[in-house]
């Protein structure tokens, strides 16, 4: 019985030998370049005090933290003067408020008068 199976795992490796072999994986396109908005550099003027350049992300944690809102100076190349955040195009999605939510299809029903 055991000649048997020894023959068996024999045959399996000849017909994996003349099997084609396994396409070779696609190869991957690379990232995505960064957004010219998240590139940029922009300097803010915060507590009286120039600070910068930061990208993107980076003035979005200033946003987060209340330091920064859209009254707050800020100047990137391109621009003739300091400007607030909120006018310059780039930085004036963080300072909009975001849409309201949709009506709630199969919430609870209004509370009784009484």
């Amino acid at each position: 019985m055991m000649g048997m199976g020894v023959g068996m795992a024999m045959a399996n490796q000849m017909a994996n030998q003349h099997a084609a072999p396994a396409p070779a994986p696609a190869p991957q396109a690379p990232p995505p370049p960064p957004s010219a908005a998240n590139t940029a550099q922009f300097h803010l003027v915060i507590q009286g005090a120039q600070q910068g350049p930061y990208n993107l992300d980076g003035v979005r944690q200033w946003v987060a933290s209340g330091q920064v809102n859209g009254d707050t100076l800020a100047w990137m190349p391109g621009l003739p003067q300091w400007t607030p955040a909120s006018q310059i195009p780039a930085l004036a999605t963080l300072f909009s408020a975001p849409p309201p939510l949709p009506p709630s299809a199969g919430g609870p029903p209004p509370l009784p008068n009484g």
